[in-house]
């Protein structure tokens, strides 16, 4: 998938289940209330991203750059978020209920 269709897709409130976004620069887009619970968002620039309650259940977060993002009222259970800069990232900690992280963390609420 591109950029473009992933945003016309999370606009139209559209199921991004299991898409392979791996590797997309999605830096600054609004992706709020997206539905992406078990896609492959691997290596994905969500830098300052709007990911404000949005579905990532059992997604692959891991070495994605969130540096800044705004995951407030996210879903996060079961996401792995391994080596993801996590760095500046607003992410309520119950929202990581059996997320599985490894690395520094350095969250904002």
């Amino acid at each position: 998938m591109t950029v473009s269709e992933v945003i016309a897709a999370v606009k139209a409130g559209q199921s991004l289940e299991k898409a392979d976004l791996s590797g997309l620069d999605l830096s600054g887009q609004d992706l709020r209330k997206a539905k992406l619970s078990f896609a492959n968002l691997k290596g994905c620039n969500l830098q300052g991203a709007d990911l404000r309650d949005a579905v990532l259940n059992e997604a692959d977060l891991s070495y994605a750059n969130l540096r800044d993002a705004d995951l407030r009222g996210s879903n996060l259970k079961r996401t792995n978020l391994t080596r993801a800069d996590r760095t500046g990232a607003k992410i309520r900690k119950w929202a990581l209920k059996k997320a599985f992280i490894a690395g520094p963390t350095a969250y904002r609420s």
